[in-house]
């Protein structure tokens, strides 16, 4: 019974550390002992990340000359005058 409890614990995603305390292990062993045998994860795993990425709307923006902000990036005082070459 106590492999089958912390088995679908695992498996319903209770926080791992919240079982290993209620079962008296560390991760590690709790990890070691009841879900070595789990071929779930990865499956699932795959489907999150997907789902995530699929909610990223990131846009991509090529720096160019005409486009980048001009200006001291180490937070010094940009200079007023122009350097001569």
């Amino acid at each position: 019974m106590r492999h089958f409890n912390a088995s679908m614990l695992i498996l319903a995603g209770v926080d791992v550390a919240q079982i290993a305390r209620r079962l008296g292990h560390s991760i590690e062993t709790l990890l070691s002992v009841y879900a070595h045998w789990i071929d779930k994860g990865e499956d699932e795993a795959n489907s999150k990340i997907e789902a995530m990425l699929a909610t990223q709307t990131t846009t991509l923006k090529v720096v160019t000359s005409e486009n980048a902000h001009h200006g001291p990036v180490t937070g010094q005082q940009a200079e007023t005058t122009p350097v001569s070459a």
